[in-house]
């Protein structure tokens, strides 16, 4: 834990300037107002589903903050020109297109009637929904790291070197008792667990098998999302915008999470800057994955503690 403290320590020491990160409160305060109080993104982009408009809306819904907030962290700052390079621009118009494109995907539905028979396409389009980051981010950001950023020496962080998981461990387990609580209160028990397997996959027997691999795709989402939140925008950005990467990748973070409670986006704000701290500094984004995968399946388990509970 000392050593995530040295690492805040030292970026707030280096990077803290009190205009950018006033005008950085106030622009995601009022973004996260206007979407709650009007709806805008349920109402105005989610109605424009399997309609290819919609990958040009979300690319500007996410490319909004992200350039924004860079122009506000380098304008502060009186360093503008430095962002005035093609690969800069180019590597972010690269990242906000790919982004958007794995939010605008909708083909899980077609693909869960392609590979699962009738009684099974429900299941199969958790599935699908779960991957749908896993396929259209994994293979390019992998080739892009493989034929064009061939200096960057691990795979955007996804090595275990650097990654001292001892301190993401001990946040799982203070954690812990809080989940369990909430495992108690009915709102909870609505949203999880995520799968429960339907009648057709108890009465072919493989009830259980379908919650196993629901539950690993389910983990391998947040996984992708590490990769690219904290491995692409900030690992990767780290040579074109240094330290500054991390604030650019806050912000389009928090405005991922605007089709859920406001309360979650409000945390992911300072989730996504501690994880960015720790993923620059280390090097390595398994502390997040670690934290991020941990509390999903700790949440999972305790929902499913408390159903079999209740049926003894």
């Amino acid at each position: 834990m000392k050593k995530i403290i040295g690492y805040l320590k030292d970026y707030i020491r280096s990077e803290f300037n009190p205009w950018v990160y006033l005008t950085m409160a106030l622009f995601l305060s009022l973004s996260i107002w206007y979407n709650y109080e009007n709806n805008f993104l349920r109402g105005e982009i989610y109605p424009m589903r399997g309609q290819w408009k919609q990958w040009g809306a979300y690319f500007l819904f996410f490319g909004l903050p992200y350039f924004l907030t860079l122009f506000i962290d380098f304008g502060f700052r009186g360093e503008l020109k430095k962002l005035l390079k093609p690969r800069i621009i180019a590597v972010a118009i690269f990242s906000m297109a790919l982004l958007s494109f794995a939010t605008f995907f909708h083909w899980h539905k077609a693909l869960s009637h392609f590979v699962f028979e009738p009684g099974f396409r429900m299941y199969g389009l958790k599935l699908f929904w779960n991957m749908k980051r896993l396929i259209v981010i994994l293979l390019p950001l992998f080739l892009y790291w493989k034929l064009i950023d061939r200096e960057q020496p691990t795979f955007y962080g996804w090595t275990w070197k650097g990654a001292n998981l001892k301190p993401y461990l001990i946040m799982l387990l203070i954690i812990l008792p809080g989940i369990i609580w909430a495992s108690f209160q009915p709102d909870f028990m609505r949203s999880y667990p995520s799968h429960v397997p339907g009648n057709i996959e108890k009465a072919s027997g493989w009830a259980w098998l379908s919650v196993g691999i629901y539950e690993l795709v389910y983990g391998a989402d947040y996984a992708l999302v590490e990769l690219f939140f904290r491995g692409f925008l900030v690992i990767g950005m780290v040579k074109y915008l240094g330290k500054r990467a991390i604030l650019p990748m806050v912000a389009i973070y928090c405005f991922l999470h605007f089709g859920k409670p406001a309360g979650e986006t409000i945390s992911s704000i300072f989730g996504g800057y501690l994880l960015g701290v720790i993923a620059l500094y280390s090097r390595s984004i398994w502390g997040g994955i670690i934290v991020h995968m941990g509390l999903a399946w700790m949440m999972e388990l305790a929902a499913w503690g408390q159903i079999l509970f209740n049926q003894q």
